[in-house]
């Protein structure tokens, strides 16, 4: 089930600072709807593992001066493809509602200057 931010940070003890941070991080799993934050928590995976850790980049190790020095560079992240289609999604619906508006205020402008016309007339 989705939860909003504050309800999830007071079921499992977490501030909202470390909900955020994660979110940013995308080592949980949320989505954005209509402006608010809202984390998944099943009662299975949540009892289990409530947050996805997130994982420690590793650190470049020296090498000894004979051998030539390898930096391990930290994994690249994965994204959910699911939450990019939903953002995707809602952004394709803000602009459909975005683009009407517009129509709906060229009408009106033009109702306006034929307004203006006829009182000049």
């Amino acid at each position: 089930m989705w939860l909003p931010l504050n309800e999830y940070s007071h079921k499992f003890n977490i501030s909202i600072s470390t909900l955020r941070r994660r979110i940013k991080a995308k080592t949980i799993k949320f989505k954005l709807q209509k402006g608010k934050y809202l984390l998944w928590a099943d009662e299975e995976s949540t009892l289990q593992e409530p947050l996805l850790e997130k994982k420690a980049a590793p650190v470049p190790v020296a090498a000894p001066a004979s051998e030539s020095t390898k930096i391990v560079t930290p994994p690249v992240p994965s994204f959910n493809r699911e939450l990019v289609d939903s953002l995707l999604e809602e952004k394709e619906k803000r602009i459909e509602l975005l683009e009407k508006h517009v129509r709906l205020l060229h009408q009106e402008i033009d109702s306006l200057q034929s307004l203006v016309k006829m009182l000049e007339a």
